[in-house]
């Protein structure tokens, strides 16, 4: 019986049935390791001793009663770019080849509460840079299928591990591609999870926008028995999702019936691999028997994403990478002085591939094409994942409402029932201004439905949320109490993150608003951190001519983590902050005040 080639769940049955051993696996799966690795070369450093005792110890847990996880005993492999305390993690470069974390990565903490059998530590490209494994310094890793071939990359190693029977599972990262490719070029399955769902605490960082650990395993049940081990939020990555984790296992059912699936068109292009394009039609149909809907959808920025992620990740990867200067840790070649001891040290320890980005990176982060490069991948970026959110709204919300446009703003239409999760499924996958403009008019501001119900908003069917139970508070904070439940990613794009990060932790905002709104304390959610923006709502000639009260402009002070979100759009920056958050909130400028002919003709004719 070849014990290498079963799964992790079905040695774990074996386990609690006591028809093998932990050490009887563990021996098995390096005995394979010793019989492929110096052929396949999956392996940077190999901890067989370590792994033996870990087999030990759960087969003494198992004789003493006690009950263990799904993956104690089992043999598993990590790749060499995720932090373990005392033992090396050299990210496959000469940089790091004698690194030895004085930590553990989050998910380490997580999978050695397991027991597994952990056999090594895994190759790859160096520093997660490249797609095949080639990129290695020390050597290259070559596919078990056929070692003329590559095995994928830049976690080739851990495919490569899984698919030899060198181990049993792996865990791997992905960039741009790091766990999918190779999973798909060595027969395993690998899963990138969604950015934010396990902690990156611990990964040494490629381009950190993009970062994510993820598993590789034999099949899609060991999958899901991993990822309920890493997944979860850690206070230690401010990018970690709050939020409840499933138990991804209670998802394999063969029950699909109703279940959406949706295809892409920009994905089955001309020139596709004649055996995948098989591949994916016999699943597609195989999928279609078993009850699933299978829906024809266009992800119209595709051709721009590959592009956009060669500017972005380089760009990040350049400043991650600057850390390594022959100072601080890591290898070191001596010089003349500082300045010469840093640049032989990057010349000699960094390989091609990774220069060759950092070079990219740079050059996309230079004050010459900072905006023509790096900035506009980052709103291409935008797009594309706004093109994935346009899809999701239509897979989950088409029975429910269709957008359309009237006037200004964009305005919900044919909407049977508003919950709350329909509300914030909208607002994240945002894809203009006129929608959040929808929101404030009628949704926060100016619609008090509990106690004044107008035809126009009872058709809207918002009446259905003032049904939900919400703690006693004025209308207006609804929204923001239900924004502030979920994470920084979520509230805001790339492009108004990266803005927001530029605040200091407490400063400034403004409103223009007029003495009616400043006397009743009654105090709007959208504030402006420029004063000149704050100028113009207050004394545009609309407002001066009609009849309302005095303008005047309000300044106020804020702690950055108060802030709900921030907006992008009509050439201006807005925050979104429940005014009780706000402190010392004052007038700065009024219709009386003696500036106030000085400055009022520049303002009042600006267009945003």
């Amino acid at each position: 019986m070849n014990l290498f080639e079963k799964t992790a769940h079905e040695l774990h049955d074996m386990l609690v049935n006591k028809e093998i051993s932990a050490v009887e696996i563990t021996k098995d799966v390096l005995s394979r390791m010793e019989v492929t690795d110096d052929k396949v070369k999956a392996y940077i450093t190999e901890t067989a001793d370590y792994a033996l005792q870990q087999a030990e110890n759960v087969d003494a847990d198992i004789a003493g009663g006690a009950k263990i996880s799904v993956l104690a005993g089992i043999p598993a492999a990590i790749k060499d770019n995720i932090c373990t305390k005392g033992l090396k993690t050299t990210c496959a470069s000469y940089m790091l080849e004698n690194f030895v974390p004085p930590y553990n990565a989050t998910v380490m903490d997580k999978v050695l509460a397991q027991k597994p059998a952990l056999v090594g530590k895994l190759n790859m490209d160096e520093f997660a840079m490249g797609g095949s494994t080639e990129n290695s310094a020390f050597f290259a890793t070559h596919n078990p299928w056929n070692l003329d071939c590559v095995p994928g990359g830049s976690s080739g190693g851990s495919a490569a591990a899984v698919s030899a029977g060198s181990a049993i599972w792996a865990l791997g990262s992905d960039t741009g591609g790091s766990i999918r490719q190779p999973a798909s070029f060595c027969g395993v399955v690998g899963l990138k999870p969604t950015y934010g769902r396990v902690s990156r605490y611990g990964l040494v960082a490629f381009a950190s926008s993009l970062d994510q650990i993820g598993p590789l395993t034999r099949d899609v049940t060991d999958c899901a028995h991993v990822m309920n081990v890493i997944a979860g939020h850690d206070e230690k990555d401010s990018t970690s999702i709050n939020s409840d984790v499933p138990d991804y296992t209670k998802s394999l059912v063969n029950d699909i019936k109703g279940l959406k699936i949706g295809l892409p068109k920009e994905y089955f292009i001309d020139g596709m691999d004649e055996d995948v394009k098989k591949a994916m039609n016999t699943a597609i149909e195989d999928l279609k028997k078993l009850g699933a809907e299978i829906v024809d959808i266009s992800l119209p920025h595709t051709d721009y994403a590959i592009s956009t992620y060669y500017l972005i990740a380089p760009a990040e990867a350049s400043t991650n990478l600057s850390r390594y200067d022959g100072v601080s840790y890591g290898s070191r070649v001596d010089g003349e002085d500082i300045v010469s001891m840093m640049t032989n040290t990057r010349t000699a320890k960094f390989g091609p591939e990774v220069k060759r980005r950092i070079m990219i990176g740079n050059y996309a982060l230079s004050a010459g094409y900072y905006d023509a490069y790096y900035l506009k991948a980052l709103k291409v970026r935008t797009l594309v994942k706004q093109d994935f959110d346009n899809a999701n709204t239509l897979f989950n919300k088409i029975d429910w409402f269709r957008f359309c446009k009237v006037g200004y703003h964009n305005v919900l239409k044919t909407v049977p029932v508003i919950t709350e999760d329909l509300l914030l499924s909208i607002f994240c996958s945002r894809d203009s201004r006129g929608l959040w403009d929808f929101y404030i008019d009628n949704f926060i501001l100016k619609v008090s439905i509990r106690r004044k119900m107008s035809p126009k908003v009872e058709a809207f069917g918002w009446k259905h949320v003032y049904q939900m139970d919400y703690p006693a508070r004025d209308d207006r904070f609804i929204l923001v109490s239900i924004l502030s439940k979920y994470s920084l990613t979520d509230r805001m794009t790339n492009e108004e993150l990266d803005y927001y990060n530029q605040f200091s932790e407490e400063f400034t905002i403004y409103r223009g608003t007029n003495e009616e709104e400043f006397e009743s304390k009654e105090f709007g959610v959208s504030w402006t951190p420029e004063q000149k923006v704050a100028e113009f709502f207050a004394f545009r000639e609309e407002e001066l001519t009609s009849e309302r009260s005095k303008r005047i402009v309000l300044a106020a002070t804020v702690h950055k983590a108060d802030i709900v979100t921030c907006l992008l759009g009509r050439n201006e920056y807005e925050f979104i902050v429940a005014p009780e958050r706000l402190l010392d909130i004052h007038v700065l400028l009024n219709q009386r005040t003696n500036l106030y002919d000085i400055y009022v003709d520049e303002v009042r004719h600006i267009r945003l």
